[in-house]
């Protein structure tokens, strides 16, 4: 199940940063190819830098944190449960996925298998999907802005650069940002389709 959400979330995230019409704003394009990969790592990063994740999450006093983690798990296990058999069985599962996480290393490892898996199909999934899609499809990219001031969009494009041009992977440049500002002609598409990649 996990997987085909997952599946299901990459499609639709990549669906969702190239759909309308043939221009797409890369600003917006990037945030909704890397806001559920980025929300699982700092979730995963919270659980790795917990040193006592066991003693947290089944501990009667234990943290808020793992209050909330307990009550959450057996609000989803509870969920729509009317017959007393089916009940029974899902606290029994509640009990043994607690157990799981209680047990330190193993739950640790254990929850940075499941959203690391669910990450990298997300990321394949995503990237064909955009692959498929920028083979067959022709879109301009532009960015624009309302809020921030043009500078300030254009320091946030990029300072996201920054990490691929240092990969070495070709990024827009200054002038191409100052030419894909919305309202203008569309240019490099194959570079900001390369950086979107």
């Amino acid at each position: 199940l996990l997987m085909l959400v997952a599946a299901l979330a990459g499609v639709g995230a990549a669906s969702t940063a190239l759909s309308g019409d043939a221009q797409i704003n890369i600003l917006w394009a990037l945030v909704g190819l890397v806001a559920l990969p980025t929300v699982l790592l700092v979730a995963w990063l919270l659980v790795m830098s917990l040193t006592a994740v066991g003693a947290l999450l089944v501990r009667p006093g234990g943290s808020g944190v793992g209050r909330a983690v307990v009550w959450l798990i057996r609000a989803i296990a509870g969920f729509s449960t009317r017959d007393a058999e089916r009940a029974e069985e899902r606290r029994a599962a509640t009990q043994g996925l607690l157990t799981t996480l209680a047990t330190g290393a193993t739950g640790r490892w254990m929850f940075a298998t499941l959203t690391h898996g669910f990450w990298l199909l997300f990321a394949l999934l995503a990237l064909a999907t955009c692959v498929l899609r920028m083979s067959f499809l022709q879109y301009d990219f532009v960015w624009e802005t309302t809020l921030l001031s043009d500078a300030t969009a254009r320091s946030v494009l990029l300072a996201i650069a920054w990490l691929p041009q240092a990969m070495g992977f070709t990024v827009p440049d200054a002038a191409l940002l100052e030419a894909s500002r919305a309202g203008g002609e569309p240019a490099g598409r194959e570079i900001w389709a390369r950086f979107l990649l």
